[in-house]
């Protein structure tokens, strides 16, 4: 049978564009929480919909499986291999559910080439996987049961197994479905266990139902060998996530950082971020001037507060991204003047507010407008932070290295 008949006897193809805009829909909903900067971070957000491609693609695959099952294709004399016939009668199903992907993908990057780094192809790998094993394991209900009891099986089935634990308080299941819970931000990737938990759990039973159905032996030996396989896969996948809490576990992911050096001063964001150095570069510069006339430290570097670079010197770490507002970029890079480590005690009788009013006084002595100010930190804070910068330098100077005098136990430039 050529291609083209093939794809046009397919259900998956006849219900693909009206999918695709439902995926579209759905990736797109998800966008606004992934950085569109990192490419991890994007192909997170269009992993999203995979509780719909894999429920359609079980359904398409049940679909496929009880037509050979209706021209009784396996009580013929075989021409074929079982698996070239079976793989031969999923291929559509398998272009539709992949093309599904990559739909999700351009509705979340704007643009395929932003994918291709080690993080997220190893996350579209193991999309494309579960797409595969959820298409195969249709394919084998179908070859079971009549078409009009496995298409609904399988969909309805599908979709309530990736649905419905995340809504559980057995917080492990939820983890063995494949329907992440969490989209990494910059620096971020999806830990491996977390994609090949679901992966065992899923191959394990695809498989358990082909041993059952495919292997010509006693049925007793084929129960028995099923099970095993079935139950090696759930105990394996659950030994990986039994600790688990809520959300999906991430890990640190190396970022590599470009810089600029201007009048002595090393500004450094991750590459994803370059775009936005040069204005980065000229605020903190700036944020340097306006601060060094109060006797704070001139940083040898100012850097993103997540890059591993080493430095001898001072370094501010601070937090920045393409489109910041200049306000909000000029606050935070003033932070990074008075950056504390995680051993500093903050539960102390107005500690909390002191750090306030400090951080404010930074934001303000940089130049940052006093009404976005008081949208940041509490009114008590601004209302002091405001009523030091009435007063003459020396005075806030003073002020200032009384208020860091407190913290001389953590690391406070």
């Amino acid at each position: 049978m050529t291609l083209f008949r093939k794809l046009s006897r397919s259900p998956a193809v006849w219900v693909a564009p009206l999918f695709w805009f439902f995926v579209w829909d759905l990736a797109s909903s998800e966008k606004r929480f992934a950085d569109p900067y990192y490419g991890v971070s994007t192909t997170g957000a269009a992993l999203y919909p995979i509780f719909a491609i894999v429920s359609v693609s079980a359904a398409c695959g049940a679909w496929e499986g009880g037509r050979l099952r209706r021209g009784q294709v396996w009580q013929s004399s075989p021409v074929r291999q079982r698996i070239i016939v079976a793989v031969d009668a999923l291929g559509p199903v398998f272009l539709v559910g992949f093309l599904s992907l990559a739909v999700s993908c351009l509705a979340t990057t704007g643009n395929l080439a932003n994918i291709f780094d080690t993080g997220s192809l190893v996350m579209l790998l193991f999309a494309a996987v579960l797409i595969s094993l959820y298409a195969l394991i249709g394919f084998a209900i179908g070859c079971l049961i009549p078409s009009f009891i496995a298409v609904p099986v399988s969909l309805i089935g599908s979709y309530l197994w990736m649905g419905i634990p995340g809504s559980l308080e057995i917080m492990w299941l939820r983890h063995l479905t494949g329907q992440l819970t969490d989209i990494p931000g910059i620096g971020q990737r999806i830990s491996y266990e977390a994609l090949l938990a679901p992966v065992l759990l899923t191959a394990s039973l695809a498989l358990s139902i082909l041993v059952l159905i495919a292997l010509r032996t006693r049925m007793h030996f084929r129960v028995t060998i099923s099970i095993l396989i079935a139950f090696s896969g759930i105990g394996g996948s659950y030994s990986i996530v039994s600790d688990w809490g809520p959300q999906t576990p991430l890990e640190k992911e190396k970022l590599t950082g470009v810089c600029i050096k201007d009048n002595g001063i090393l500004s450094c964001l991750p590459r994803e971020y370059s775009s936005h150095l040069p204005i980065f570069e000229e605020t903190a510069h700036q944020v340097v001037e306006d601060l060094q006339v109060f006797g704070i430290a001139r940083p040898d570097k100012v850097e993103y507060e997540i890059l591993s670079s080493e430095s001898d010197g001072v370094t501010w770490k601070v937090f920045s991204y393409p489109g910041q507002p200049t306000e909000e970029m000029i606050s935070e890079i003033s932070r990074g003047a008075f950056s504390l480590d995680g051993n500093c005690e903050i539960d102390r009788a107005g500690d909390g507010a002191r750090k306030s009013a400090i951080y404010a006084w930074l934001a303000l002595t940089a130049g940052a407008d006093s009404q976005y100010i008081g949208y940041l930190y509490e009114p008590e804070a601004v209302s002091i932070a405001q009523n030091i910068r009435s007063l003459s330098t020396p005075e806030q100077t003073e002020w200032y290295t009384a208020q860091i005098s407190h913290y001389a136990h953590c690391s406070a430039s």
